[in-house]
């Protein structure tokens, strides 16, 4: 009768390779949690109490060309956004900021002519996480108000005028550098993904006579492939 030989569901050398590994990825385990913490704590926090003066500019340009060179289409566009923060704990802040922004667009295949002025005053809330020393991850939105007016004309004597009131929720994360104490440069996405009601009055004018009707609803949007996708901004703590 031949008997069994219990043979070991692993060997030796096949158990010493999994002890390493194991270690391995234990130790880069631990000193990936001691850089997330080193990032977290390296740098002084934006501290409770501090006024945040500053805002955010941002301005595009875009030329489009048929390759016969018989049609041409160009857009322009900036925007500006002064605003007042205070920081109410540690690396969060409150604060108000007003808004304006300037578009204008012409074709001249059919002569288009298209310009817009827009309005606007929110409420926004700022949270602050430490990337490493100078660099912060932030991630605000706001919510508010906006006014926009715009006018369409083109060679044939038609034209539109639209006055639209919204209201609006935004997101747009973004990364601060301090480069004094008191001075901080940021970059940011400009109204990355943006929730709003509004309502619009639009008033079509051909050959003297003139017609209005209203438009109204909700929308979902993203500005990243808008005019103006990128913000720049600055604020003074003080």
């Amino acid at each position: 009768m031949v008997k069994a030989r219990n043979t070991p569901l692993l060997s030796w050398p096949t158990i010493l390779i999994l002890v390493q590994t194991f270690n391995c990825m234990r130790n880069f385990t631990l000193l990936t949690l001691a850089m997330c913490s080193i990032a977290l704590t390296s740098n002084a926090q934006i501290n409770k109490g501090t006024v945040l003066l500053g805002g955010n500019l941002g301005a595009s340009t875009n030329t489009t060309s048929a390759t016969n060179n018989t049609s041409k289409s160009s857009q322009k566009g900036f925007y500006v956004s002064p605003s007042i923060g205070f920081v109410t704990k540690d690396n969060t802040a409150w604060g108000l900021q007003l808004s304006y922004n300037h578009g204008k667009s012409d074709n001249n295949t059919n002569a288009d002519v298209y310009t817009n002025d827009g309005y606007g005053g929110s409420v926004f809330y700022r949270r602050y996480l430490t990337l490493g020393k100078n660099f912060y991850l932030f991630g605000p939105a706001d919510g508010g108000y906006n006014y926009s007016k715009g006018k369409q004309v083109n060679a044939t004597g038609r034209s539109r005028t639209s006055r639209t009131d919204g209201v609006y929720l935004n997101a747009y994360p973004g990364i601060t550098y301090v480069v004094r104490k008191n001075f901080h440069l940021e970059a940011s996405i400009n109204n990355l993904v943006s929730l709003g009601y509004s309502h619009a009055t639009i008033t079509d004018v051909n050959n003297g006579s003139a017609s209005s009707y209203k438009q109204k609803g909700f929308a979902l949007s993203s500005n990243a492939s808008n005019n103006n996708p990128l913000s720049i901004g600055f604020r003074f703590a003080l």
